[in-house]
């Protein structure tokens, strides 16, 4: 509470000087940022010196990190009491700090400087109309382009991309795995959000790796739950029609138990998919287009991707394995024929056999649920098929 009113007062300070400037000066050679930064270092540094474990009378707010728990036998039952020790508070604690500092630094840096704009921004906490959009295309010359103005903007207010993001860095420690899992959502999802903002692919190709299989962890563990939770008060799947049902006159008789398919819930998945064809997109694995066009997409020869075979091949066996878990058909088909079309000379013959026989199951699962994909590619477009070779 002490920081929080520091800065206020600061940046009240400050609004007297940002009246008679309309220029943004470097963060370097202005007192009020650098003491209000210097504040947020402070804070950071009483945080990490907090003695653990805490008392056993102050819970942790966090009971899902029970890694760090302590068990101490209940004073009337025979059973045990897991009591926290803290590390979901100050975990908690120095994670949203360290966003705030970041925030702080991003907005100063957005704005070219501390100035007016960049302290109208911080209480708006929004970035400047004049800061670079995203761009819409993965177009190189788009790309080049925000590049050169970001680098502008460095050069302005004296603060390098780089750092900004080692504050982000900073959250991802291994000490926020105390957190909940829609904490822990929460903070990659604002660390995606800042890698964007500061045009780093690879950054960001690394935390949405993370991002999407915290992700898919949560819809399975949330659509499990609805199940469990809907089998408890149906009380069983048989049917009052079942159990009353008289024989069809061909000497058989309706079953006195009907067992109905689930039906798969699909709610979530598109957002997931968009990511994970975002991050094989920033390795530089280009997924086959389910058209009517059979040419497949290209590469740009000057487009950019930080990606090398072996983690080319790591990732798309990850993706795969989270789009099982959904479970998502159409991007099965269209990831295992992908790996098959560009990444079979790193796959070995186990590997290509698995994927083989893994698309044809859910291609047949599309077929009957009469699911509209569009055509399956064939990568060798007027050409004929010379030979066949069979792996054992």
């Amino acid at each position: 509470m002490g920081g929080e009113g520091r800065f206020c007062k600061l940046c009240l300070s400050s609004v007297d000087e940002a009246d008679h400037q309309n220029s943004s000066t470097p963060l370097p050679t202005t007192p009020i940022p650098n003491e209000i930064q210097n504040h947020f270092l402070s804070a950071l540094a009483c945080i990490a010196r907090a003695p653990l474990p805490y008392p056993p009378t102050i819970l942790s707010p966090s009971p899902q990190a029970v890694s760090g728990s302590l068990s101490f036998p209940g004073p009337s039952t025979g059973g045990s009491t897991n009591v926290g020790t803290g590390e979901g508070l100050l975990a908690y604690l120095h994670v949203n700090l360290t966003l705030r500092l970041a925030h702080f630094l991003l907005i100063t840096w957005a704005a070219g400087g501390w100035g007016s704009i960049a302290l109208s921004c911080l209480m708006g906490h929004s970035l400047p109309r004049s800061f670079p959009s995203l761009p819409t295309s993965p177009a190189p010359l788009d790309q080049r382009k925000r590049n050169k103005e970001l680098a502008i903007l460095s050069q302005r207010s004296q603060i390098q991309r780089h750092e900004v993001y080692s504050h982000v860095e900073s959250a991802l420690a291994p000490h926020h795995h105390a957190l909940t899992n829609s904490e822990r959502i929460a903070l990659l999802v604002e660390a995606v959000w800042m890698t964007r903002w500061l045009s780093l692919p690879r950054k960001e190709s690394s935390v949405t790796r993370i991002l999407v299989k915290r992700l898919a962890l949560a819809i399975v563990e949330a659509r499990e739950e609805s199940r469990k939770a809907a089998r408890g008060q149906n009380g069983g799947l048989a049917t009052k029609e079942a159990d009353l049902a008289v024989g069809l006159g061909l000497g058989m008789s309706v079953p006195t138990r009907v067992a109905v398919r689930r039906k798969e819930s699909t709610e979530g998945n598109a957002s997931v998919i968009d990511l994970l064809e975002r991050l094989l997109s920033a390795v530089g694995v280009d997924l086959l287009s389910f058209n009517t066009d059979p040419t497949p997409p290209t590469r740009g020869p000057q487009a950019r991707h930080y990606g090398w075979p072996e983690l080319q091949v790591e990732i798309m066996k990850e993706v795969i394995t989270i789009s099982e878990s959904l479970p998502d058909h159409p991007t099965i088909v269209k990831l295992c024929l992908s790996a098959l079309h560009s990444l079979y000379p790193y796959l070995s013959p186990t590997s290509q056999g698995s994927l083989a026989k893994m698309f044809p199951v859910s291609l047949g699962v599309i077929r009957r649920r009469g699911i509209e994909i569009g055509q399956i590619p064939w990568w060798v477009p007027g050409k004929l098929l010379l030979s066949l070779e069979v792996a054992s």
